[in-house]
């Protein structure tokens, strides 16, 4: 817990990133490291984050996805139409490839990935290189995309032998769409990045081969090239040709100058190339590092030199610089005119390569070392909620989606669920529409959602998806009283209107579950709980929705106040009292109303794919919750009670009885607290605590926590092999993609039984019942 009005600390790395924080060691780990750039950002396409260029624009995702497809295909890839049948090909590696395969399933379209060995012969200036390897292809035969391609301006058949220049819609489109396209064309094209001396870098060089006659095209299309790098900042040196035995080689040669290859890898980078984008991230960070060390040891020169010129001598200078310069170096500045240069003993990059790429293998991301933390004279009051070392950012940060659990408890035995299992499976996964940009059921209106952002649960039960005592067991009755739909965008409305009932992707999932064991019979038998029948749980939020909103307020908030200062774009804020943290705070409270009316429409939907099932059975909610969200509350601070504007990211409210926060029938036991586990480990039912309301704000932690990144998550495990693992445990999975069970895998979570001791032990709250999963359903 972080309660601290004056103690604002901000911390400085070696590559001179800022981070603001109320504690003195925030993202500390144990060999004082702080992490610097996380591969997670990089799965969804966020335009937004990159410096210096005006990235604010609205991005349409499928268009997004369409340029960085684009750009691999023109590099490494096939397209081809043949008696109205479309071939598509893509070649990489095979973790590229499954990448690609996510990105075609978000657009509708499926694909095959195969291996095979195959023997290669290149024509080069000294004859026929032959050679043999293991390739990877992903195909796709659909001729809807073959031809949809080839309107967007792909080249069809060889590529060699045909003219080609970008299209318009590239040329002339929105900055992210020139951005991914090169992106993708890099990850095919481009050379990674490397070293000719210790710490000097080559020359990126993009290679294209053409035919002889087609010379004129390959230039003018390199200049196309040229022309785009020169919008992100990024120089190009010359152009140069070669003649190979059929083919012309042409190459473009990239500055290897830093700053230029600081805007070719921060602002471009690789898409669909791991390998070479791991490697362009580690370069930024050591071109960083040299950059920061070659300034200060620059200030030191000049520093030299003035003293000089007032008078000091040699021997008086060593001391005053002992311990940050060598004499030589001393000497050199107070009698030569010479240029600076980088230390002898300064890290070779094939080093610093070796030790970052260790880095990424064991998480994923890469760190930065921490320079210097320093208390900042401000006074600012903070209610952050941490959960041992998960500290979250400063004062007023943002609450994005509005993700929630909600439980119900059946009159279904496990006995008899576990005869139909596989019918009720493919009953809900029907009935429920879940997956990337996966659609909701009804045709949502303007005028309909408008009344849905405002009224919540309350809207889905007046339209049937429901009963009224299934607002008495939702958390703030289903609806957070100042939303205000008025202040959210026609962008995170159009976004909202079709995923209305639906489930999602990502973390989110629908479960039905075996009470395992009860610790608290009397609490239990309050809260609905049966030994004997199952339980079904339901994880999800306010979907594109609630993503927009905060993106939204994000760009109004930075142009407000600016970001300059702050570590991270998404770190922007706004007073909560000001005209924009009220609107904001307007537009998220609509957005929770979205999420209520979200799951209780699935529920409705579950209840009726049981009753199909099973016939006339009983299913009734035990108690829904938010856990992102921020809520105005009346908390004990200072020995006085105050009203505050409380942030559960990553956690959850944990009332205890008597709380006047808590609807009636949960006055005497408390809030049920759901806290669900990974995929395919045990999830828990605990109840709030006075003492949680006493240390903690009435919160614990929300879930198990995950504990390897997506990227990792996807090198390590395969889907495939987990929905094996899980059958053979009992438990049956019905997922959208195997890379979607390989990212939710169980080990990429934290061991939920040791989440639930700490919070139990400590009195954050209190086990009620363990349940764990029969099926899964999962987007």
């Amino acid at each position: 817990m972080v309660k601290d009005k004056d103690n604002i600390f901000e911390m400085q790395t070696e590559c001179n990133f800022n981070i603001k924080s109320t504690k003195n060691h925030p993202f500390l780990t144990k060999k004082g490291m702080i992490l610097l750039k996380d591969l997670e950002k990089n799965k969804e396409i966020a335009i937004n984050t990159f410096k210096g260029v005006n990235y604010n624009q609205r991005i349409d995702r499928k268009k997004a996805i369409l340029s960085k497809l684009f750009g691999y295909l023109l590099g490494d890839g096939y397209v081809n139409i043949s008696k109205n049948k479309g071939y598509i090909s893509f070649y990489g590696q095979k973790e590229d490839l499954e990448e690609i395969q996510k990105d075609l399933k978000g657009l509708g379209f499926n694909s095959n990935l195969i291996s095979r060995e195959r023997n290669h012969k290149i024509n080069t200036k000294y004859g026929i290189k032959e050679f043999s390897a293991k390739n990877y292809e992903l195909y796709n035969r659909s001729k809807e995309f073959a031809f949809l391609l080839k309107e967007l301006g792909m080249q069809l058949g060889n590529k060699t032998n045909q003219k080609f220049l970008l299209p318009d819609w590239i040329m002339n489109g929105e900055i992210y769409v020139k951005r991914l396209f090169l992106a993708g064309f890099f990850g095919a094209e481009l050379s990674s990045p490397s070293t000719h001396t210790k710490t000097g870098f080559y020359s990126p060089i993009l290679s294209q081969n053409k035919n002889t006659k087609l010379k004129n095209n390959a230039r003018e299309f390199l200049l196309q090239i040229t022309k785009l790098l020169e919008e992100f900042g990024v120089k190009v040196n010359k152009i140069s040709e070669d003649k190979e035995l059929v083919n012309l080689r042409f190459r473009l040669i990239i500055s290897a100058q830093e700053d230029n290859l600081l805007n070719l890898y921060q602002k471009i980078g690789y898409e669909y190339n791991k390998k070479r984008k791991r490697l362009a991230d580690i370069a930024c960070l050591y071109i960083l590092k040299k950059k920061q060390i070659q300034k200060e040891r620059s200030e030191i020169a000049n520093k030299i030199k003035e003293y000089k010129m007032k008078g000091f001598k040699l021997k008086e200078l060593y001391s005053n610089f002992s311990g940050k310069v060598n004499k030589r170096f001393i000497e050199r500045h107070y009698y030569e005119k010479c240029n600076q240069r980088i230390n002898l003993d300064f890290i070779s990059f094939e080093e610093f390569k070796r030790l970052k790429l260790k880095e990424y293998e064991k998480y994923g991301c890469i760190f930065d070392t921490i320079k210097s933390i320093v208390k900042l004279n401000k006074q600012e009051k903070v209610y952050d909620f941490t959960v041992k070392d998960n500290h979250n950012f400063i004062a007023n940060n943002f609450i994005v989606s509005n993700c929630g659990v909600r439980i119900l408890s059946t009159s279904v035995s496990v006995k008899e669920f576990l005869k139909k299992r596989e019918q009720l499976i493919e009953e809900v996964y029907k009935n429920v529409p879940s997956g990337l940009g996966s659609k909701g059921r009804i045709k949502v209106t303007k005028d309909l959602l408008m009344e849905v952002l405002k009224k919540g649960t309350k809207w889905a039960v007046e339209s049937g998806y429901g009963i009224k005592e299934d607002i008495q067991r939702t958390e703030e009755y289903g609806c957070m009283p100042k939303a205000d739909p008025s202040v959210i965008s026609d962008t995170a409305l159009k976004r909202g209107m079709p995923q209305l009932g639906s489930l999602g992707s990502g973390n989110h999932f629908l479960e039905v579950q075996q009470v395992d064991n009860i610790f608290d019979e009397k609490i239990a038998k309050a809260f609905g709980i049966n030994k004997e029948n199952v339980t079904v749980m339901i994880h999800c939020g306010s979907r594109g929705l609630g993503h927009q909103v905060a993106s939204d307020y994000i760009k109004l908030m930075e142009d407000k106040f600016g970001f300059k200062d702050l570590a991270d774009r998404e770190l922007i804020n706004a007073p909560i009292n000001s005209d924009l943290g009220q609107k904001y705070y307007g537009a998220m409270s609509a957005a929770v109303n979205f999420a209520f009316a979200n799951r209780q429409m699935i529920m409705h939907w579950v209840r009726d794919s049981f009753k199909n099932v099973f016939g006339d059975v009983k299913i009734d909610l035990i108690y829904d919750v938010a856990h992102n969200v921020a809520k105005m509350e009346k908390h004990k601070i200072d020995n006085k009670i105050k009203e505050v504007c409380l942030h559960r990211k990553g956690a959850t409210r944990s009332f205890g009885p008597g709380n006047e926060s808590l609807p009636e029938v949960y006055q005497k036991t408390g809030v049920p607290v759901l806290i669900p586990g990974s995929m395919g480990t045990s999830s828990y039912i605990m109840v709030g605590t006075k003492k949680a309301e006493e240390i903690s704000f009435g919160s614990t932690a929300h879930g198990a926590g995950r504990i390897m990144s997506r990227h990792s998550a996807l090198k390590q495990f395969r889907g495939e092999t987990i929905k094996k693992e899980l059958h053979e445990r009992g438990i049956e999975v019905k997922s959208g993609s195997y890379a979607g069970l390989a990212e939710e895998a169980p080990g990429v979570y934290k061991d939920i039984e040791s989440v639930i001791e700490v919070s139990h032990n400590v009195g954050l709250a209190s086990k009620v019942a363990k349940v764990v999963p029969l099926c899964v359903i999962k987007g």
